[in-house]
């Protein structure tokens, strides 16, 4: 139950952060993503054996970070939970890849564990700037800015819904575990059997919930566009944000092809 509970605060934070005044915060989402998706495809670019190279790219989370004042423990804490994919992806590169390709001092290190090196890089620079982009967007101005940006609405919208209905599943999942910590005693409800039959009873409640929104959406007429009465507003200080982020991509990535 507790751990539901930090999930679901974790959650209502990064909504939380995204309402801030910054510099960051009042840029339109459009801007945001250009430059996030922009430096993903740049951090993606990279050979497996390049890590001096992409060490120049953090400046641009940390950027965001720091202009936003979105603590680095509560970043670092996020990375951790979904940390653990990009692990299982690149820890057998050690162990499969074993010709050694440089020496640290007199120790020879594997081709393995640079390509390994240069996986959790590449995750936590892109995981990262993912990340901020939601916490300085918000996910309903994220969407519209998505929807502007011509990606296929249905897309858009989809996105939107699992992301403000993970946070309702959450609020389910922390219901029912505290009603079955207050019926068990001890540890003897925490048992397959009985998770087994909360999962089934949180599908069919998740399943008569979503019938009840959907219908209560239709007689509200949702016809599947979301409106904001804010409008987006393009201006100078996001072209500049594009532009220099663009430029400084550029002169990072250029300076590992001088390398080679």
């Amino acid at each position: 139950m507790i751990q539901a509970a930090e999930a679901l605060a974790d959650i209502a934070d990064m909504e939380k952060f995204s309402g801030g005044g910054s510099f960051i915060h009042t840029l339109d989402p459009r801007s945001k993503i250009i430059v996030t998706v922009l430096f993903t495809v740049t951090v993606v670019s990279f050979q497996k054996y390049e890590i001096t190279g992409l060490l120049p790219f953090f400046a641009f989370p940390f950027f965001l970070m720091v202009s936003a004042g979105i603590p680095l423990w509560f970043l670092l804490r996020k990375l951790m939970i979904v940390g653990l994919f990009a692990l299982m992806v690149g820890i057998a590169n050690p162990i499969i890849d074993t010709d050694v390709f440089t020496h640290i001092g007199t120790v020879p290190v594997s081709g393995g564990w640079i390509s390994f090196g240069t996986i959790m890089l590449r995750f936590a620079l892109t995981a990262s700037a993912a990340l901020l982009l939601l916490m300085t967007t918000g996910m309903y101005r994220l969407t519209i800015g998505l929807e502007k940006l011509r990606i296929p609405q249905v897309f858009a919208v989809q996105l939107f819904f699992l992301c403000r209905y993970l946070l309702v599943l959450t609020e389910e999942t922390a219901r029912m575990l505290r009603a079955r910590d207050a019926r068990a005693f001890g540890k003897s409800g925490r048992t397959w059997k009985v998770a087994g039959g909360m999962l089934s009873v949180l599908f069919i409640r998740s399943f008569d919930r979503a019938e009840r929104i959907h219908t209560a959406m239709c007689c509200r007429g949702f016809d599947g566009t979301l409106h904001t009465t804010r409008k987006l507003k393009w201006s100078i200080k996001d072209t500049l944000f594009v532009v220099v982020w663009m430029v400084l991509f550029i002169i990072f990535r250029i300076k590992v092809f001088e390398k080679l």
